[in-house]
């Protein structure tokens, strides 16, 4: 489904709604072929690759905590 959407899309920059699920199966294909990639394909795998990541992280980061506490939001008992 997804191969279709992105087909249809053409050529250029173009957004492409995806779901969920969609996302995560493009981000598990994207880590297996890039492994076999070459230049400058990998490249781009990789470039796609870390912007799927990226948004997951935006996603659950209130999930995971992700942002490290700042020295001055510590609290100190004295």
């Amino acid at each position: 489904m997804l191969k279709k959407k992105i087909e249809k899309a053409g050529e250029g920059t173009q957004i492409v709604p995806v779901t969920s699920s969609e996302l995560h199966k493009l981000n598990d294909e994207i880590g297996q072929v890039s492994y076999y990639a070459r230049s400058p394909h990998k490249k781009r795998l990789l470039a796609v690759m870390n912007r799927v990541v990226k948004f997951f992280e935006e996603e659950h980061s209130e999930v995971f905590d992700l942002s490290a506490p700042t020295p001055a939001s510590r609290s100190t008992s004295g």
